[in-house]
């Protein structure tokens, strides 16, 4: 069984590298392809992706002298879904951020605040620092794909693995 420092900090330092991942694929991104929205069926742009993506980084961070974590209050920070660099910037401080904490944060028990059903009071349920990174770095992984299906649909090359959790068998290229 892996160490729970051990296991936090692969979860964080996998985290880091989608963030990265993440930033790169956008430097070479054309702003108009940023901003595009499908017509229906596909909620938001690439932008309002990767600003959902930092807001639960930003949820996670915050759980660091906290008891708790929650992921139903997030800032929402339109600037990110409009200014690519601006997002860019952003995914560099939140992987600095997780990077500087992967050798300090250890495995504790933490509570998952949430909002269950629309107008009920939020729950608090038992999870640990561990869980909660393992969560955000699923969720940023999910985003990714949605990422990578708007940019596919706008002609943006694509990095092989991009959007892909690393358990998803990849297809030979033909």
């Amino acid at each position: 069984m892996t160490h729970p420092l051990d296991t936090t900090a692969t979860a964080l330092l996998a985290l880091v590298d989608r963030l990265d991942q993440l930033a790169t694929l956008l430097e070479g991104t054309p702003d108009f392809d940023y901003r595009w929205q499908p017509a229906g069926g596909v909620s938001g742009s690439v932008g309002a992706h990767v600003r959902h993506v930092l807001d639960h980084v930003s949820a996670l961070l915050d759980a660091d002298g906290s008891s708790f974590v929650t992921y139903d209050h997030r800032q929402r920070d339109v600037t990110l879904e409009h200014s690519r660099p601006a997002a860019i910037q952003a995914l560099g401080r939140a992987a600095a951020d997780l990077r500087a904490r992967a050798g300090c944060w250890t495995e504790r028990p933490l509570g998952l605040q949430t909002i269950v059903r629309r107008g009920a009071a939020p729950l608090v349920v038992a999870s640990s620092l561990a869980r909660e990174t393992v969560f955000v770095l699923q969720h940023t992984i999910h985003h990714q794909a949605i990422v990578a299906l708007l940019l596919n649909a706008r002609g943006v090359a694509l990095p092989a693995e991009f959007g892909y959790a690393p358990s998803t068998p990849l297809r030979a290229a033909s």
